[in-house]
């Protein structure tokens, strides 16, 4: 369901926006970040056979289709700028609205407890390890997609298991390339449009802010006829 808001006056923090408005702090942002990421995991856990229970740190697991020894890994990721450190901020990264999602599947490998292994292969046989599938994706949204994306990436898995174009799903938000079935099919890397255009409008603002610091550390410098920076101010 897609919500209207009014970016210059909302009454609850929680609420989907793009840019926050006064009032809204990066931790009421992060509150709504976990509400998004623990539907997602709800929606994903109500349609596989027997799925591990969702944490910040490991994602959800369930066996793969047809194989009990090998299961599927599945985490979601806030990026805040830094897109090799989930979780960091980026040194220069302004604090526009939530974090990006980035949907990890089969990218990210755990190793599941003994217990965990008895319940999916039904049998306690400790000579072999379960393993991660090697059907991976990586897949950024915008945060008010992520929850939509939930029955999409699964449809998406059982396609490429079974290399069939045929039942390849359509994604339910537009993605950044104009990706047809047969690519979505071996592809293993894609973003949203939302995501996309969110990711580059922050980092303009971004490079705007720093050239205005940057002309004015110049005038700063000029007016005290001193190359050094200025007391308090920091690099």
């Amino acid at each position: 369901m897609t919500v209207s808001v009014n970016e210059t006056e909302v009454r609850n923090p929680l609420r989907p926006v793009r840019i926050p408005p006064t009032g809204v702090s990066p931790a009421d942002l992060g509150r709504w970040y976990r509400r998004q990421r623990r539907e997602f995991y709800e929606r994903i856990a109500a349609l596989v056979d027997i799925p591990t229970r969702p944490t910040a740190s490991q994602g959800i697991a369930w066996p793969a289709s047809g194989n009990r020894r090998l299961y599927n890994s599945l985490i979601v990721l806030p990026y805040l700028g830094d897109f090799d450190h989930p979780g960091r901020y980026s040194p220069c990264w302004t604090i526009r609205g939530a974090p990006i999602p980035r949907i990890h599947l089969n990218h990210i490998s755990w190793e599941p407890s003994r217990a965990q292994q008895f319940r999916w292969e039904g049998e306690r046989n400790y000579d072999h390890r379960a393993t991660m599938s090697g059907h991976e994706l990586e897949l950024t949204v915008d945060i008010r997609e992520l929850v939509d994306f939930a029955p999409w990436v699964l449809e998406w898995l059982k396609a490429v298991e079974q290399g069939d174009v045929s039942i390849m799903p359509t994604p339910p938000h537009r993605l950044e390339d104009d990706t047809s079935p047969q690519d979505l099919l071996r592809t293993c890397y894609e973003w949203t449009l939302a995501a996309d255009e969110d990711y580059r409008a922050r980092h303009q603002e971004n490079e705007q802010r720093e050239r205005r610091r940057a002309e004015w550390l110049a005038q700063v410098s000029r007016r005290t006829g001193q190359g050094s920076q200025p007391k308090g101010v920091t690099s």
